[in-house]
């Protein structure tokens, strides 16, 4: 595989985010060409969770400007009858989601697809400013492969492991049993 150019690559530090859950729509990047499009959900707040689609399909047909094989610009969608801010935040583990949950294979959703009004490179907050006019304006259906992920996104990698609650009691007790006297050494 050779990478050819970067549609999009943006930071997903705290100091990127931004305050407040869209309020008028839940955000997605699209990507892809004629031949498959692609949606994957961008995270502008914390916590979070990962949503994905692979081969899309849109009614009507989305303008040729949009899905040109060629295109340098990225593009965002909308799920415009899902505001962001009334779904968040969703539970942090996968087993806690809703079953069926509301982004699933098949499912269709009203959107709105927008030129990406900024860089490849730019940083949030703010990634959602200055959208301007919808390029598109119709339904997407979600095809048979779709990702959901509630987990991952909100892992802390530097949060140490918690402790190991039992073991330490017992360790607690048999100090206070020695300092009181009370303590029998057991045969193990």
């Amino acid at each position: 595989m050779t990478l050819t150019s970067v549609v999009v690559s943006r930071p997903l530090n705290s100091v990127n985010r931004d305050s407040d859950y869209p309020a008028e729509f839940m955000p997605f990047y699209l990507y892809g060409t004629e031949q498959g499009l692609h949606i994957s959900h961008m995270l502008v707040r914390s916590p979070n969770i990962a949503l994905s689609a692979s081969n899309v399909k849109f009614s009507p047909d989305l303008p040729q400007a949009v899905c040109s094989p060629i295109n340098p610009t990225g593009f965002i969608l909308g799920l415009s009858e899902v505001p962001e801010v009334s779904m968040q935040p969703f539970p942090t583990e996968n087993s806690l989601l809703p079953n069926p949950f509301f982004f699933r294979a098949g499912k269709t959703f009203q959107v709105k697809v927008w030129k990406d009004p900024y860089g490849p490179w730019s940083a949030g907050p703010g990634l959602l400013n200055g959208l301007g006019t919808p390029l598109y304006t119709g339904t997407m259906t979600l095809g048979e492969h779709v990702a959901v992920d509630a987990k991952e996104p909100n892992k802390d990698l530097f949060s140490p492991d918690p402790p190991d609650i039992p073991s330490w009691q017992k360790q607690l007790d048999e100090i206070g049993a020695v300092l009181n006297g009370s303590y029998v050494e057991k045969d193990e």
